[in-house]
């Protein structure tokens, strides 16, 4: 059992820091104990709930799936066993063999989102069909699936446009349209953060183009696309580039660049490690920060994610 205090509660984004702090409390009791893995309760309804919201707010295909089976996590593996059972099927469950279970109070404050999707819209979409939950549940399967295939199938292809890092956009052009689409998005999601489809829809245009074959465009984050003929490559924000001050200690702040060396760059930003490639989920309580940046002295050291120190 972990407490939160109060104090440590954000003014926003509670909900979010809350999640934060069960995860952190979960990786550091698997380290202390040796555990090899996490189980959460998240049942079919948890699932429709995260699957309708993304519906709604739009996005990339692969999100659609919401709540994932499994993943790595920390030392071990996050396991959801209860996906495929309803709240109903495990509350009749509980009542029957006499269990305690706890129920968040926040579960009935409507101004959250995801309140709104649990009281409203799927006790609706079940009106309409008593089934809607297994079929949801269903399409997740299929897109687990299709969407593991599609990027299986695109790094293949990926290594093949490739060198160095840059695309070649005469093999890229040789491709079929379906497999530009998907090969460009796993390109540029190796190096840019929060990829939409209006982004790869202006990456299509720029690389597709015979009438300008030099551009640049406007990538998040600061990033540029860089199209230069016969190759395509991905530009740091440039006010980030030049000499990296070695000396001395950087205070961080959420969402800004610090450079490590001459050639790379940490982002600190709240993000969703599932969709990060390159990304490392931290927690902070109140009192650990400020966090600073520095490079390495004599006498430092770090933990290592199997609980030893180097």
């Amino acid at each position: 059992v972990a407490h939160w205090p109060r104090a440590q509660h954000p003014a926003t984004g509670v909900e979010a820091a809350a999640r934060q702090f069960r995860y952190h409390f979960f990786a550091a009791t698997m380290a202390a104990t040796g555990a090899g893995y996490l189980l959460t309760a998240h049942h079919q309804n948890d699932l429709a709930e995260t699957m309708l919201m993304k519906l709604v707010r739009g996005g990339q295909l692969s999100q659609l799936v919401g709540i994932r089976d499994q993943r790595s996590f920390a030392s071990g593996q996050l396991v959801r066993p209860l996906l495929p059972f309803p709240k109903a099927r495990l509350r009749a469950y509980a009542n029957y063999h006499h269990l305690t279970w706890y129920e968040d109070d926040t579960n009935q404050d409507e101004t959250i989102t995801r309140n709104r999707y649990r009281h409203e819209l799927l006790p609706a979409l079940e009106r309409e069909n008593p089934h809607f939950l297994d079929h949801l549940t269903a399409y997740h399967q299929q897109l687990m699936d299709l969407v593991s295939w599609a990027h299986h199938q695109a790094d293949r292809q990926l290594a093949d446009v490739t060198t160095a890092g840059q695309l070649v956009v005469s093999r890229w052009r040789q491709l079929p349209v379906a497999a530009q689409r998907l090969v460009l998005e796993r390109w540029l999601e190796r190096s840019v953060p929060d990829i939409k489809q209006a982004v790869i829809d202006a990456a299509m245009a720029a690389l597709t183009s015979r009438h300008h074959p030099q551009q640049e465009l406007s990538l998040p984050a600061g990033y540029q696309l860089v199209v230069n003929y016969a190759v395509a490559f991905i530009q740091p924000p440039r006010k980030m580039l030049g000499k990296p001050q070695n000396e001395g200690t950087t205070v961080v702040e959420l969402g800004q660049w610090y450079p490590i060396n001459d050639q790379q760059l940490i982002l600190t930003k709240e993000c969703r490690p599932d969709n990060a490639v390159y990304a490392q989920e931290m927690w902070l309580a109140p009192e650990q920060w400020p966090w600073r940046l520095r490079h390495w002295q004599p006498g430092g050291f770090i933990r290592l994610r199997g609980g030893g120190h180097q």
